[in-house]
């Protein structure tokens, strides 16, 4: 399905994303996440990549990420309960792919806020709000690397 060296990069480059060290194993990122992801790292990542929380169902986690933003003191110690950690996994899990397939951060993030015909005029990282649109989104992505869309 995706190149080798891929598949060696991947994992080193989403835990980064979420935080951890590069040797964090898929074990490791449930408890994390299941802990709750800081919110701190959350606003420290969505500048790193700016992340639309309307766009993947988390409206309540924009609405507090932008109290944190405003004021550094507003949530200490928030955490992102395990659903919404959830949802950022699966973005960041897609954009982790997408930018393989691509090359390129900012080609990857222009692919996932382009609205599809595929997907009834929604974007792809609109679908990632459930499984089922996850699913979608992966399947899509398979038939890129695979070279069978365009």
């Amino acid at each position: 399905m995706y190149a080798k060296a891929f598949v060696d990069d991947y994992q080193p480059r989403l835990a980064g994303l979420l935080g951890l060290p590069d040797s964090a194993t898929d074990l490791d990122v449930h408890t994390y996440i299941m802990q709750g992801i800081p919110l701190d790292h959350v606003a420290t990542l969505q500048k790193q990549v700016p992340i639309d929380f309307h766009a993947i169902g988390c409206f309540s986690l924009f609405v507090r990420l932008g109290c944190k933003l405003v004021s550094s003191t507003a949530l200490p110690g928030q955490r992102l309960s395990a659903d919404e950690g959830d949802r950022l996994l699966r973005v960041l899990h897609v954009l982790v792919v997408v930018e393989s397939l691509f090359g390129d951060r900012d080609k990857a993030l222009r692919w996932l806020s382009t609205p599809k015909r595929r997907f009834g005029g929604s974007s792809p990282i609109e679908m990632l709000n459930t499984h089922i649109g996850a699913g979608l989104v992966e399947e899509l992505l398979v038939q890129l690397a695979d070279g069978l869309v365009f």
